[in-house]
This record gives C-alpha cells, sequence and structure tokens, in this order.
C-alpha cells in the first residue's frame, strides 16, 4: 500500500477509511467498480480535514454525494470522499411582532452540502417557508447540485473550502473550480 495511503489511513483510522472496497455497496449497480481508498464524511469538520489531508498530501479525490450527477472515471485513483454532512439550521429570522403575535416573514436556512435536496424542501416546508418546493422530487445532494449549476432563486451563498483550505462565504457566481461547496445558505419567505 502506498505510505500517502497509509498515512490517511492512519490519521482518520481503520474503521473510517475503507481500501479495496467496490463503490456499487455504496452506490448501486451504476458504480460497479473498487477504489484504492473510501472515506465517508459525516460532518463538515471531517470533511474539511480529510480534504486538508489530501491536499497536502497531493493525492487526487473525488467528493461523491449520492453519485446521481457523476460519470465515473474508470481509471481513477485517489480516494473516493463520501459527502454524507447532513446539518439544516435556521438563523436570520425577519419577521414583526404585533398584538396578535410574533410573524415571521423571512429568515435564513443553511443546509450542508451533503443534505438531499428532498430533504432541504421537506425541512423548509415543515418550518413554514417557502422557495425551495421545486427541490422535494429531485435527485441529489446540495454540493453536486451547485456545483452543477442548478440555478435556484433563493440560493445567497454558499460557504465553501478554497484551495488554500481557508473557509470563506462566496456569492455562487463567485465560486471557482477547486472551491468545495461546505454548505449553502438561502433566504426563503414565510408561507402566507
Amino acid at each position: 500500500m502506498d505510505s500517502k495511503y497509509q498515512i490517511i489511513i492512519n490519521e482518520l483510522g481503520p474503521l473510517r477509511v475503507k481500501s479495496g472496497i467496490n463503490l456499487k455497496n455504496y452506490f448501486g449497480q451504476r458504480f460497479d467498480q473498487e477504489v484504492e481508498l473510501f472515506f465517508m464524511a459525516t460532518t463538515q469538520t471531517e470533511l474539511i480535514k480529510v480534504i486538508a489531508l489530501v491536499r497536502e498530501l497531493d493525492l487526487d479525490f473525488l467528493i461523491i454525494g449520492t453519485g446521481t450527477k457523476i460519470i465515473f472515471p474508470s481509471d481513477f485513483k485517489g480516494i473516493i470522499i463520501n459527502n454524507k454532512t447532513q446539518n439544516l439550521k435556521i438563523f436570520g429570522v425577519k419577521g414583526k411582532v404585533s398584538v396578535s403575535g410574533i410573524g415571521v416573514e423571512e429568515a435564513m436556512v443553511e443546509a450542508d452540502s451533503g443534505v438531499l435536496l428532498s430533504k432541504l424542501a421537506m425541512y423548509a416546508n415543515n418550518q413554514n417557508l417557502t422557495g425551495l418546493e421545486i427541490l422535494e422530487t429531485k435527485n441529489g445532494t446540495i454540493g453536486g447540485s451547485i456545483m452543477n449549476d442548478w440555478g435556484i432563486e433563493s440560493l445567497e451563498q454558499v460557504k465553501i473550502l478554497d484551495k488554500y483550505n481557508d473557509i470563506i462565504n462566496k456569492k455562487i457566481n463567485q465560486v471557482e473550480t477547486e472551491d468545495i461547496i461546505l454548505s449553502a445558505i438561502f433566504k426563503l419567505k414565510a408561507k402566507k
């Protein structure tokens, strides 16, 4: 085994880093291919750590959410990072207080890049927010969809890990190819 791969296994743990696995066990028959290394990131912290590590070691890597928007290269050598980050949160609520109570007019929702589009739409709906209904039947994750230019109007900005491993907020039109989407921030209106 390559000494750089051993460093990854030592840093991230032998129970978390898998070697010589077939991707069809994670993504179905469409990905019937064995890969050298595989890591499932379940938090932004893990995602940042593994990316910083593979960049430092100068290894090729590919980030896959659900795999619905990717054509997997058959000759890929490196580490597959399965993005399973799932955090969703509301912040920046705007509204009015009146004699009849508190009324929310709009809210900002931040969703990790590994969140399924349909899960984000359901979350917004359950919070009585509108603007993401179109995502209810869409496949894929936030990160993959943004990198494939999906064009949702309510997308305010994205939090990215740049090529220097700095975390920066950017408008969608400022995202560069080497940027890694960590999360997306949406400005949503309250349902009437």
